[in-house]
């Protein structure tokens, strides 16, 4: 469906691994294009809508990990920021604030904010270890603090 916002976003995502997992440069370029395209597309419909916040959520994790000449970073900052904001008014979408928090952190470090960064690490690791989620992000988190944190 060219106009659901979630299709759209699992279609991007269906391309970020097409991506990933390519070995042909054009194929891996091409495709990350898409998915941009399409992530960008899936937010613009999203707005104001319940699932925005999910939607600036998964496009958020994968600007975040494109390299600097696709000059995203700050479209990744600001979605994460957006998510932030709709977990403080609804708290049920806590188990995705683990990866948030990391994310959150990292964008921190970058800007230089290093005790910010800390505390969203922090924070990644509180929720994984009060959710129990066994997650990949915390276990980084929790390098990070240890490198980091004072």
């Amino acid at each position: 469906e060219k106009d659901n916002p979630l299709a759209l976003t699992y279609h991007a995502l269906g391309c970020s691994l097409v991506s990933r997992d390519s070995k042909n440069p054009v194929t891996q370029l091409g495709q990350v294009k898409k998915a941009i395209k399409l992530f960008d597309k899936a937010v613009k419909l999203a707005a104001n809508k319940n699932d925005e916040w999910f939607i600036r959520y998964m496009r958020g994790n994968f600007f975040v990990c494109l390299p600097d000449t696709f000059k995203k970073r700050t479209e990744a900052e600001n979605d994460f920021a957006f998510v932030l904001r709709h977990y403080n008014a609804d708290p049920s979408i806590e188990p995705y604030m683990c990866n948030g928090y990391f994310n959150l952190g990292e964008i921190e470090k970058s800007r230089g904010n290093i005790e910010r960064a800390v505390s969203c690490w922090m924070r990644s690791v509180e929720l994984n270890k009060k959710l129990s989620l066994s997650s990949k992000e915390a276990a980084e988190a929790e390098k990070r603090l240890a490198l980091y944190a004072d």
